[in-house]
C-alpha cells in the first residue's frame, strides 16, 4: 500500500565518474541524503544546497596524502558542487531519486576501495 508522505529524506547512491589519464573515468560511489520536494517546487529548483542534508562515504585527502572521512557540512558540500563531474553525478542521482527510478547497471563495475575523494580548500578542516 502506498503511504502519502510529503516530508521525506531519502539516502540515495551517487556515482561520480572521476576523470583519469588516458581519456578514461573511474566510477566512485558515495551516498547522499536528499530532502524530497514536491513537483511544484521542481520548476524553480536550482540549488542542491536546499535538498542535500547529509552524506556518507566521502573522503578527503590530508596534507600527508592519507584519506579520511569528510563529515557533511554546507561548506564541504559547496566545495563538492564546484567540481563539475561531482555535480553531474549528484544531478543524475537526484533525478533518479525524485522520479523513483532505480539505478541502472551501466556495465561499468563500481570502483573498489575508498569512496569519492575530494580535495577541499585549506579552509575546510
Amino acid at each position: 500500500m502506498f503511504t502519502l508522505n510529503t516530508e521525506r529524506i531519502v539516502k540515495w547512491p551517487v556515482i561520480v565518474e572521476v576523470p583519469v589519464d588516458g581519456g578514461e573515468t573511474r566510477p566512485e560511489e558515495f551516498e547522499v541524503s536528499f530532502k524530497l520536494i514536491p513537483t511544484d517546487q521542481l520548476a524553480g529548483f536550482g540549488k542542491f544546497e536546499d535538498v542535500i542534508v547529509g552524506w556518507s562515504g566521502v573522503n578527503r585527502e590530508t596534507i600527508t596524502g592519507q584519506k579520511e572521512e569528510l563529515p557533511f557540512s554546507k561548506e564541504a558540500l559547496g566545495t563538492m558542487l564546484r567540481i563539475p563531474y561531482a555535480r553531474a553525478g549528484i544531478a543524475r542521482a537526484f533525478v533518479q531519486c525524485m522520479t523513483g527510478a532505480k539505478r541502472k547497471n551501466s556495465g561499468t563495475p563500481l570502483a573498489t576501495g575508498p569512496a569519492a575523494t575530494i580535495q577541499p580548500p585549506a579552509t575546510i578542516q
